[in-house]
């Protein structure tokens, strides 16, 4: 099996989740695109071509030319591309940023001991909830609105919020989406840039592989910026495919 296919569905799988619940969501679907939008919030807001992976240039430019009249703005999702980027910048997109899908096997991954002077906890309450969202929002979104009922309702979903804390201090984040192919996705994993280059991005990692493993979950997956890809690399994680995100300005 193509394994950048679960990657790529446990990514939309998650979007969909939060999109289809009208109360926190919005969800569009046509014979083009699935597009879905957090309410009251600066995240998610994606859209992806259906048959992604049989993506034809031919198929892009119909959906670009039918889009050109919309007043919707969103990110599109593409597939990595040389033909797909001259496409989209040719009808007024602009890449934005380059995702590394990555996966890696956890049912044999060895745990490590923690540093006893880490803490990880686990979001369970409205405190802990709006403590760890405004980690999040200040290193991930640069102070954008996140909207809290959202992740109130993916913990609802078993989605797990982690925070790392150091001398009752949040400095770093994640969160694990479980899709029910049992495919588990990582999303939101930040460490505070002070405290960056002394390992903790991998504690954070390695607790959230044991909450997996916990769950009899045998395979993770990501998207990582070019920044994270050396520290999920030296993990043990493999490349699946890279993604583009495209925004339009004009």
């Amino acid at each position: 099996m193509d394994i950048s296919k679960p990657e790529f569905e446990n990514l939309t799988s998650f979007y969909t989740l939060i999109g289809q619940n009208s109360e926190i969501g919005e969800y569009l679907k046509n014979e083009f695109i699935t597009h879905c939008k957090g309410r009251n919030s600066i995240w998610p807001n994606a859209m992806w071509i259906d048959d992604y992976f049989g993506l034809s240039n031919e198929r892009l430019t119909t959906f670009l030319g039918q889009y050109r009249k919309s007043d919707k703005r969103a990110m599109l999702l593409l597939p990595s591309d040389p033909d797909f980027q001259a496409n989209a910048a040719g009808n007024g997109w602009i890449k934005l940023y380059q995702w590394q899908g990555m996966t890696i096997g956890i049912s044999s991954l060895q745990r490590y001991e923690t540093d006893p002077i880490l803490k990880f906890s686990l979001v369970n309450d409205e405190q802990t909830a709006t403590q760890w969202l405004n980690f999040v929002s200040t290193h991930l979104f640069n102070r954008g609105q996140l909207n809290i009922k959202m992740f109130d309702f993916l913990r609802d979903n078993g989605c797990q919020l982690i925070s790392l804390i150091l001398n009752e201090q949040i400095i770093g984040s994640t969160l694990i989406y479980y899709d029910p192919n049992g495919v588990a996705g990582v999303f939101m994993v930040c460490v505070d840039k002070e405290f960056q280059g002394k390992g903790f991005g991998k504690q954070l990692m390695n607790f959230s592989f044991r909450l997996m493993q916990n769950k009899g979950i045998r395979n993770c997956v990501l998207q990582s910026t070019k920044e994270g890809q050396n520290l999920y690399r030296s993990i043990g994680f493999q490349d699946t495919m890279i993604h583009e995100l495209y925004i339009k300005y004009k």
